[in-house]
């Protein structure tokens, strides 16, 4: 079933310009953390750098990875109030 696989999937934004890989495309970030992720965002998405380590099962090496690699660039450090 295709909709079970959809966290393994690669996605394109409606752009055309932007390829979104799976998580677990990410160098040491398994399944479990990938599911992890998927699961804490289901619920709420993330409003902080602080609240996507707290919300999910992510080890401080694959935070920096993918700290590396940009994924984080749009959220603020701490979770702020406006």
């Amino acid at each position: 079933d295709k909709s079970e696989k959809k966290h393994a999937d690669n996605k394109i934004d409606e752009d055309k310009k932007s390829l979104y890989l799976p998580f677990i495309a990410i160098d040491s970030l398994g399944e479990t953390v990938a599911k992890s992720i998927e699961e804490a965002r289901s619920e709420a998405p993330f409003i902080s750098k602080k609240d996507f380590e707290t919300r999910t099962s992510i080890n401080k090496t694959q935070y920096a990875k993918m700290h590396t690699l940009g994924v984080f660039d749009d959220l603020p450090d701490e979770n702020t109030l406006l």
